[in-house]
């Protein structure tokens, strides 16, 4: 992925109306981490492959928690308007 990608995807989740790309993209992340999680409990994997898995899990563990934090921080209120001029 490149950082323009990201850029855009930053962008698109901090803008107004973004809470259904929010929901979209932790419904897909959850769903991916528990499919490899699935994988990992169920099936008998090589060393690279239990590897992949875990980090691939991981991954969108943390992404999801992201994704979270950018719709709890777009509704914190800013500082700079409730402390106001710190001259």
């Amino acid at each position: 992925m490149q950082i323009s990608h990201l850029t855009e995807l930053t962008e698109r989740l901090a803008s107004e109306g973004s809470q259904a790309l929010r929901q979209e993209l932790a419904n897909k992340l959850a769903a991916m981490e528990a499919r490899l999680r699935n994988t990992l409990a169920t099936q008998l994997l090589t060393r690279e492959e239990f590897e992949r898995a875990t980090l691939l899990a991981t991954a969108g563990e943390l992404a999801q928690r992201v994704v979270g934090r950018t719709a709890s921080a777009k509704e914190a209120p800013d500082a700079r308007k409730l402390l106001g001029p710190l001259n």
